[in-house]
């Protein structure tokens, strides 16, 4: 897994790379092989502990986005997150967790 600082985030986050950034893991990003609401190849982004997205590397599109005020780490990250995956618009102004839970994204 790359160590990344603030200004990498946002690029590995567009090329949908496995990253860390800081000692503590404070943000991270991985890839998952197992299924995940009946889906492979997942690629996730954490804060902390805290699962923030989980997008389907097969159908290409976000299943999973939380988007609850945490931190100013997090909100910093989600803001990025936001930008790079698309989820702009009022529909995502609300501070909730989006989750598709199994449902197609198409």
């Amino acid at each position: 897994m790359t160590t990344v600082n603030y200004a990498q985030v946002r690029d590995a986050l567009y090329n949908r790379e496995s990253f860390q950034h800081g000692s503590c893991n404070a943000l991270r990003a991985d890839h998952s092989d197992r299924t995940i609401h009946g889906q492979r190849g997942i690629y996730r982004v954490w804060s902390y502990n805290t699962l923030i997205l989980s997008y389907s590397l097969d159908e290409h599109c976000v299943t999973f986005f939380d988007n609850r005020r945490y931190s100013n780490t997090t909100s910093r990250l989600q803001n990025m997150i936001r930008d790079q995956f698309g989820l702009g618009g009022p529909e995502y102004d609300a501070r909730v967790v989006f989750d598709k839970g199994g449902i197609p994204c198409n």
